[in-house]
């Protein structure tokens, strides 16, 4: 059975040209070059604006606190400040909540359709409920800065935390409130720099910007593992290994990745195909599946009663029973998420209202078969994210390697990283398909919430006789479909924007 799934994975790429020469293209373009050194050039600022710490603490204070923490210890001090103070660095500077805000907007509004029917429509709403939801994220995310951005302002005028140290000359409300405005604007300034990179750049760029800390930490991660070799901790071998396992992981992730799920759809006349994605769910059920199996074992530590203390080291990281369970709640939570993000009754209205069906197979109706084609893709959606979860806990059970590394070449990073490579594929290829359309001056006449929504709507405009192209802009496997990270814009010739605008909004 696994076997023929993967096979019908395999029928239809979604990348439609070879990978070399998209990324050639991206470089010899002279308009490619410039969004690639736009995207480049916006991290680039924000690595060093990154480094501007909380205003009100005093910076000669906390240098002598580095300093004294720091101490004798070798290897890379930012990895020394980080391990012996907790992640302080990270939290006294402005970027200290980083997106996290948006990103909790976005998912609490995802789940709140569950239960409100309202919000429910608006999410299936195209582009109009698309602009409601646009409009509660950055609602909620200011919200959640706020609230957030507070409790991290109380942290710093604890001397306790700081050895005694007093990092906050003038404590108090007015402190509180310079840094919890300064925390929020900081992530509305990460929202705007998104944008920026969306329309100059290339890439989504709240993926670009979420991912690009990762990649940072890779260096340190090397020097780790070197120092690990030198000092007999690990054997010679243990590099190589390491290599083969991120290497054989992101190369199967990507195929994973690129390949569909091909659903046949026909409007009597002609035949198209919409794509059904493993990567519809995000990486959450991982989140909730490990945080719920945690749970016991954040709670056993504040409390010393035996039985919860028994029951939290039986689940600990390192047992098995953990990566049972954990693994269960991930097929679980796989198929729930699955539930609140794809509506095969909403797909099929949209295809009805532009004149499109499924291509019938063995006399299925269209719901069923939509039910049976997205169920094939979960079980390869689960199968990844199962690997993702249990290739570190292998790695260092095995290796003997800290979590932090096992995480950054066998976890989730490499499933974030290679999923913001397709992406950047799939708009390259947009870009190209632009350029070599003949056409000089294009508009975008519609913003679609999905990709369904988009595929169909284009084809409705080409049946019309209107040339129309699809920029996807997607954070694959980042967070789920259907939040404002996503959008879908249709592009058409600039003298039929109002045209087509007219015929997909009626």
């Amino acid at each position: 059975m696994i076997k023929e799934l993967f096979g019908e994975l395999t029928e239809s790429q979604s990348l439609k040209n070879p990978i070399s020469d998209t990324l050639k293209w991206l470089f010899i373009d002279p308009t490619m070059r410039k969004r690639v050194l736009v995207t480049v050039g916006a991290i680039i600022i924000l690595q060093f604006v990154a480094f501007i710490p909380l205003p009100g603490v005093d910076i000669s204070t906390l240098q002598e606190f580095f300093r004294r923490i720091s101490g004798a210890q070798s290897g890379s001090l930012m990895n020394t400040i980080q391990l012996f103070s907790g992640g302080a660095l990270d939290r006294l500077k402005i970027f200290a909540l980083g997106l996290m805000p948006f990103f909790s907007a976005c998912l609490l509004l995802q789940l709140a359709t569950v239960i409100i029917p309202k919000l429910r429509k608006y999410s299936f709403g195209g582009e109009s409920g698309r602009d409601k939801m646009v409009k509660f994220t950055y609602i909620f995310t200011i919200i959640l800065s706020i609230i957030q951005a507070y409790f991290i302002a109380l942290w710093p005028e604890n001397p306790a935390r700081f050895q005694g140290m007093q990092l906050v000359a003038n404590p108090g409300f007015g402190f509180r409130l310079m840094v919890t405005a300064t925390i929020t604007a900081s992530v509305l300034l990460l929202l705007f720099i998104a944008e920026i990179i969306n329309k100059h750049g290339i890439g989504n760029g709240v993926a670009i910007i979420a991912i690009s800390p990762f990649f940072l930490k890779f260096l340190p991660a090397v020097n780790t593992i070197a120092s690990l070799i030198q000092s007999g901790k690990a054997q010679p071998g243990f590099a190589l290994i390491l290599a083969g396992i991120f290497a054989g992981l992101a190369y199967g992730i990507f195929y994973l990745t690129t390949r569909t799920k091909v659903l046949e759809i026909s409007d009597g006349k002609i035949k198209t195909s919409i794509f059904l994605r493993s990567s519809i769910v995000g990486h959450e059920p991982i989140g909730w599946g490990t945080g719920l199996i945690l749970l016991p074992v954040t709670i056993a530590s504040f409390t010393n009663a035996v039985w919860i203390q028994n029951f939290a080291s039986l689940i600990s990281r390192d047992t098995i029973l953990y990566t049972l369970i954990s693994a269960a709640l991930i097929v679980v939570f796989t198929y729930l998420y699955t539930l609140i993000v794809f509506d095969p009754k909403y797909l099929i209205g949209l295809m009805n209202k532009y004149g499109f069906s499924p291509v019938s197979i063995n006399d299925k109706t269209s719901e069923d078969q939509l039910d049976n084609c997205m169920s094939k893709v979960l079980i390869v959606t689960a199968l990844v994210l199962l690997a993702i979860n249990i290739v570190p806990n292998l790695a260092m059970g095995f290796l003997k390697m800290p979590y932090w590394i096992a995480s950054l070449f066998c976890g989730t990073t490499v499933l974030l990283g290679v999923g913001v490579f397709s992406d950047v594929l799939h708009q390259a290829e947009f870009f190209k398909s632009k350029a070599d359309s003949g056409i000089k001056d294009w508009a975008v006449c519609y913003t679609a919430f999905d990709e369904f929504e988009a595929k169909i709507k284009t084809e409705f405009l080409k049946n019309k006789g209107i040339q129309a192209l699809i920029e996807p802009f997607r954070f694959t496997w980042g967070i789920p479909v259907r939040t404002m990270v996503d959008q879908y814009r249709v592009y058409v010739p600039c003298d039929k924007k109002e045209e087509a605008r007219s015929l997909l909004i009626s």
